[in-house]
This record gives structure tokens, sequence and C-alpha cells, in this order.
């Protein structure tokens, strides 16, 4: 039906009915994949037996992998399509082990020897972070529960629009989606002055959300719900891991596994993680330009800029000190803000299909210019990554009011352009980093002079005779197709 609709004409119909139809393919698909998901999800809340599940709450202030540095953890039970059990706990359990070496970035750049629970989201892809997940997890508290969800505070302030203001105990006004980020700041601080552990807020915030959905139903707009739900799950910032194959298939067919999906042919993934113990992501935006050059069909090259600019106000940027140098000031009114003013220390790496060779890398201003020359030394190292990728690392600090230029230019293989019977198909798929916000990303592709284009893929109108140019907001994963002859 989905594929029928989008073959009509819709500037053949009259402006009104135009306006009108525009709005029926979204609801069409949200049709479609509401019924994907309705043959799993019994499954998955326990209606046959019940279901455990590892939950994370993950905050995007401090960049992690898969969505943001592991704050609090708890389990939730599910019998009958219920939730018959709730515990939220925080991640400063070492009492296991013996545990393994973590990734060696943990150890170089932050002192870390042991590769606890709360590191543990080091892979971007979902399925192989969750399976390490509960690995540490077991090894923390000897239990092993047998699903996952994540999920950060945007996907939080996401339900909260949906469900409005709920009541948290010990707080005296209602948690809205707009008040959201004050409250977890403030509870933060009131944790650390009162030495109650880190995050214990989270866990009446969570039963007030939830306790809203399960018993005030005929209060909440149910599709807004679903909505919100969805938004999250496309933008990742509620994820889902699971050890059914045939529920892990639906999701993948939805693209809410949160696997890194390279397709077969060309894919470009950036993960950013925070090294820095801080909170600095705050102020980070980003920007990216990628350029693939297609004149010679044969050897397609790639150009990747990655801008970062730490925004807070700075008069100069400054010399960023070692993290182990930079005690929290006296006169900041906030710890959490104290927390956020810091020098963004990030361990970037750029996921590009395999057989990917790295050309050259620069960088602009030069590695080292804002200090920690030892560890922000330019160097760019070339690995296998997970599902057959091939990974471009390094390492940049970003001083508050800096920005940081990070160039990489690389063979691609050709696999990424395909000869077809009516001429070339070039296909790039963009992946977004989970938890990340919309980045804006300009796309160009240079085709060969003579090239005629049968499809711009969404790019705009060629210019200069070979050239595609084209600029999205990645929010979600994204697919640009380009042929031509």
């Amino acid at each position: 039906m989905i594929a029928q609709w989008q073959a009509i004409d819709l500037t053949a119909l009259p402006p009104t009915l135009q306006q009108q139809s525009e709005h029926l393919l979204p609801m069409l698909t949200f049709a479609r994949d509401s019924l994907d998901l309705a043959l799993v999800l019994p499954d998955m809340l326990g209606v046959s037996e019940r279901r455990d599940y590892l939950f994370i709450a993950q905050n995007e202030d401090e960049r992690r992998a898969t969505g943001g540095f592991i704050s609090a953890v708890g389990t939730m039970s599910f019998e009958q399509g219920q939730l018959t059990a709730l515990t939220v706990d925080h991640t400063d359990v070492f009492t296991g082990g013996p545990y393994p070496p973590p990734p060696l970035p943990f150890q170089r750049y932050m002192g870390i020897q042991l590769w606890v629970f709360r590191d543990g989201n080091w892979s971007p892809d979902v399925p192989t972070a969750a399976r390490t997940l509960l690995q540490l997890y077991q090894i923390e508290h000897g239990t092993r529960p047998s699903h996952l969800l994540a999920f950060n505070q945007t996907a939080l302030r996401l339900l909260l629009q949906a469900t409005g203001p709920v009541v948290v105990e010990g707080q005296s006004t209602p948690v809205s989606a707009t008040t959201l980020s004050a409250y977890i700041r403030t509870e933060y601080d009131r944790s650390i002055e009162t030495g109650v552990h880190r995050k214990a807020f989270l866990g009446p915030l969570l039963q007030a959300i939830i306790a809203r959905i399960q018993h005030e139903s005929a209060s909440i707009d149910l599709l807004t719900l679903a909505t919100a739900l969805k938004q999250a799950l496309d933008e990742r910032h509620l994820l889902l891991y699971t050890p059914d194959r045939d529920a892990a298939r639906a999701l993948a067919n939805l693209g809410w596994d949160g696997a890194v999906h390279p397709g077969d042919q060309d894919f470009l993934l950036l993960v950013d993680s925070n090294m820095g113990y801080s909170k600095a992501n705050v102020y980070i935006d980003q920007a990216i330009t990628y350029t693939v050059d297609l004149r010679n069909p044969t050897m397609p090259t790639a150009m990747l800029a990655i801008q970062h600019h730490h925004t807070l106000a700075s008069a100069t940027p400054q010399f960023c000190p070692h993290w182990s140098e930079q005690p929290l000031p006296a006169d900041m009114p906030s710890r959490y803000a104290a927390l956020t003013d810091r020098c963004y220390w990030n361990a970037l790496r750029v996921f590009t299909p395999p057989g990917s060779t790295l050309i050259d890398a620069t960088s602009q201003p030069p590695a080292g210019s804002w200090g920690l020359p030892d560890l922000d030394d330019g160097v760019v190292t070339s690995a296998a990554g997970e599902r057959a990728t091939q990974v471009f690392a390094t390492f940049l600090v970003v001083p508050p009011g800096g920005v940081r230029e990070t160039v990489l230019r690389y063979q691609l293989p050709a696999g990424v352009l395909r000869a077809q019977a009516d001429g070339w198909h070039y296909q790039l798929k963009l992946q977004k980093q989970a938890g990340q916000e919309a980045i804006p990303v300009q796309v160009e592709v240079l085709l060969p002079a003579t090239a005629q284009v049968l499809d711009t893929g969404g790019l705009g109108a060629v210019k200069d005779g070979n050239q595609l140019q084209g600029t999205l907001q990645l929010n979600h994963d994204q697919t640009l197709d380009v042929s031509f002859r």
C-alpha cells in the first residue's frame, strides 16, 4: 500500500487535496511500523512469561558511543504487560571482579585500568554494547537480566511532552518537559551536598512517569505518546536490546536495534566519546562536510571535514590543562555547571566502508595548539570496526570558545559505485550516533565531466556541470541515492 501511495503524482491533485494528502504517507508508515512492532511487543512486555530488563540512564551532556555516560542503572520486570518491579542504583559499585582491561582510550586519556560497568558502552553498535554491559553488570552484581533498555534526557523530555507534568515524590512542584534539565541538575547538586548517591532521584521520576502512563492513561493522548516513543527510537534517544531473534529482527527492520548498519556501498558514522570527566557536551556544536569524488569511477575518494565548536563564551581560547590538574572552582553556583565549564576531550571515531584507506589527515588549528601535545598529537589510526567497517580514530581537545576542524581524506572501495543497466548508481548511508542531537551535514558529490544526472538523490540541482550539493539535518539515519550515466 505504501509503495502504491508513493507512486501517485500528488501534483496532479487540486491544491486542497494535495495539502490533505501530504499527511497520509507518514500516517501509513506509522501504521505499518506499529503493526510490525505489535507482533513482538507482547513477548517483550512479558505477556507469556516474565521479562527482566537492565535499564541504563545515559547523560548526553557527557557523550559516549551509545548516547552518554551511564549515570544510573536499574532493573525492571514486566509480567502480563505490566511493570511489576523497578529498582534504581548508582554506577559506583565495584565489588565484583575480576574485571577485564578497558579499551585503550580509557587507559590513555582517563587513566582507567579496569573495565567497569559505567564505561561499558564503548561500542556504538548497540547489540555489541548491550552484551558487554550485561556481562559487566553480572560481574558487579552477580545477576544478568536478559534484555536491556537505555534512555537519555531527551527521551525523558519527549515522554514528558506526551504525558504532561508528573508529580515526583519529594518535589514541591511537578516536573515537566521544560523543567526536566533544571530538576536533574538541582538534584545532582543536592545529592553531592547530602551524600546521597548520585542519580538516586531518577527512581522517583521514572516511577512517576510510569505510574501516569499505567494509571492515568485516560488523560493522555495515546497517539501523542506513541509518536513520542517512535521519535525517541528513530533518533536513538531510546535504545532496546533483546536476545530473542524474532524480536531483534523486527527491531532491525524498523531501524530500532541500534546496530551499526554499513550497507554495501558508501557509509559514514561519526562517534564522539567524552574522555575528560566533564559535562562539556552541553556546549559542543558539531558540523560535517562530506565530499565524495566520483570523477574517476574506478578510484572514488572522500574528504570529510568535522568541526567541533565549544560555544561557552570565552574571550580567547585558553590552553587545556590535564583534567587531573583542573579542580572545580569554589565560586561556581552549581557543581554540575562547573563540570560543563571544561575543555572538551574527545575520542573521535569515523566509521567507513570496509576497504577504505586513509590518505592523509589535518587539523586546524594544528594538533596540540591548546596544550596536551603528548595526548593531542594528531595521530589518526585505522583499524577494523564493528560489522566489517573500517574505523579512523583520533583524539582532540577543544577549549571554551575554540573551534577545531579535523579533515580526513581517504580512498573509498570501488564498490561504493555500482554499474547498472542505465548507468552508475552511488548510495551514501549516513548513520546518526545515539544520543546526539541533529547535526548539519553538507554533502557534495563530484561526477565525471561528461556525466548526465538521472537522479540527484535529494541533493538539489547540478552545479558547474558535474557537482551535486545539498545540506541536511542528521537527526536520524538517512540514505542518499545518486544515479548518472
